[in-house]
């Protein structure tokens, strides 16, 4: 059981950790502080002794660092999305590519025969192209509204993000500078006309009130734009007002011919942002275009939030994999096919496999829709004894792409890739320690190079993709 016994301290910040929390050492050992930079000199509160660390925040910056930069969003330090506005972006990239190699070297033990030069993103700022912003009837109060004592007005009622940890509170967001600016006036726009009608916002304990989430998605390369509002059902004239509202007078200043504006309804009692639209305006239709190949996004499903910097990550792929026109390729964890199907246009043959059906189902309508022929897709659980024996049913590949999720690989799959006899496996991985892991189980290849890909500018999160050779001895 932690102590909360506050004491204060004058440290100065020598790293950043895993995850972004900024370290410290003193005579007494390691202190994790949240919004350190490196070379930070600062007066900190101890407010947790634990066994083998402390933990402190930020009660003064004595000297700061020569990394520090102004943060640029209001809300930083609050709504906890941009962890590392304040750190300039030149040495957020050194420091994710640092935890790669610190996930592979000290955590695991790992030889790498080389490191390539991590990549940033050209985009640092709005580079986002779905937001998905929450109603809540519990608005979170900072510590300056808390310490003024004033009557809160509207604490029944908050459009924004949610409070890291808090299901339940919502931070009211006026302007996120990961969207666009139409996609800032978007959301103010239909805040003010919830507050001004008045409308109940979702209370996520007891599962009521109409208003749900507004999710606005942007299409990153052609001007397609979808405004989807997601409420319960209409219950009252009011709410009838706002749906009527947002079809007319908002749709007068929105609306045009690359805009879908939906409202959606969700009759459950579930918080995930999902529903069945009622009513429509425009194509539906939003498409993104990424090496040479465009798909069509429908309204809640996934797809990558940087569609241009994923380009980046693939054109590393396309570099480990050196593909060859007689080559047979698998792609594991594969989604809805957006590295099966460049793949597949250097080799003879490439089979992809995911969990998901509706990611089965729309990754061959991609490879139709693009006249691909040469690429298979299952719907299977990678984990399961069912897809080792098809994966052993299949004609051997040279060279396998893996991508699982943040969680990494079960060890019955690394362990069939392990004994494959496959020549080259590209692992691309959200989640380096889980990589490196999963890479330190295939111990018949060697990890002849790795990359680290920012796909989330502001960010601690990192991409990684490793290339691992079979071993000749």
């Amino acid at each position: 059981m932690a102590r909360k016994e506050r004491t204060e301290e004058i440290v100065t910040i020598d790293a950043i950790g895993f995850e972004g929390i900024s370290i410290a050492r003193d005579d007494e050992g390691v202190i994790f502080v949240k919004g350190g930079i490196p070379g930070d000199k600062l007066e900190v509160e101890v407010t947790h002794k634990r066994k083998k660390h402390r933990e402190a925040t930020i009660k003064k910056i004595l000297e700061p660092s020569i990394h520090r930069i102004i943060p640029r969003c209001d809300y930083f330090g609050v709504c906890g999305g941009c962890s590392w506005q304040q750190l300039e972006y030149s040495e957020q990239v050194r420091w994710k590519a640092q935890h790669v190699k610190d996930s592979f070297e000290r955590l695991h033990k790992l030889e790498v025969q080389r490191y390539d030069t991590p990549i940033g993103s050209k985009a640092q700022y709005e580079y986002r192209n779905k937001m998905e912003f929450s109603f809540g009837s519990s608005r979170w109060l900072t510590e300056e509204e808390i310490l003024k004592d004033e009557k809160i007005e509207d604490k029944n009622y908050a459009l924004g993000l949610h409070i890291p940890g808090r299901f339940d509170k919502v931070l009211p967001i006026e302007q996120c500078h990961l969207q666009t600016e139409i996609s800032n006036k978007v959301l103010r726009a239909v805040d003010s006309q919830c507050r001004k009608l008045k409308l109940s916002a979702r209370n996520s304990r007891q599962g009521e009130g109409f208003l749900r989430n507004l999710i606005l998605r942007k299409s990153q390369t052609t001007e397609d734009y979808f405004i989807i509002v997601l409420t319960s059902p209409v219950t009252n004239e009011d709410e009838e007002s706002f749906v009527e509202w947002i079809f007319t007078e908002f749709a007068s200043t929105f609306f045009n011919e690359h805009t879908t504006i939906a409202h959606a309804v969700n009759e459950t009692r579930s918080g995930v942002a999902f529903g069945e639209i009622i009513r429509q305006i425009g194509s539906g239709s939003l498409k993104e275009t990424i090496s040479g190949f465009t798909y069509e996004i429908s309204p809640f499903s996934f797809f990558q939030n940087n569609p241009k910097q994923f380009e980046v990550l693939l054109d590393v792929v396309h570099s480990y994999g050196n593909f060859k026109p007689e080559e047979i390729a698998w792609d594991l964890y594969c989604g809805t096919g957006l590295i099966t199907l460049p793949v597949a246009k250097n080799v003879s043959n490439v089979v992809g496999i995911e969990l998901s059906e509706e990611s089965i189902v729309k990754a061959k309508r991609n490879a139709q829709n693009h006249s691909v022929k040469n690429a298979e897709f299952y719907a299977m659980n990678l984990h399961s004894k069912q897809a080792l024996a098809h994966l052993e049913s299949q004609a051997k590949p040279t060279v396998a792409v893996i991508d699982p999720p943040r969680a990494g690989s079960h060890p019955d799959l690394i362990s069939y890739l392990n004994s494959s006899g496959i020549e080259r496996i590209i692992y691309v991985s959200c989640n380096p320690t889980t990589q490196a892991r999963d890479c330190a189980m295939l111990n018949n290849y060697q990890i002849e190079a790795l990359t680290a890909i920012d796909l989330f500018p502001q960010t601690y999160h990192i991409e990684s993709v490793a290339l691992l050779t079979k071993r000749n001895d």
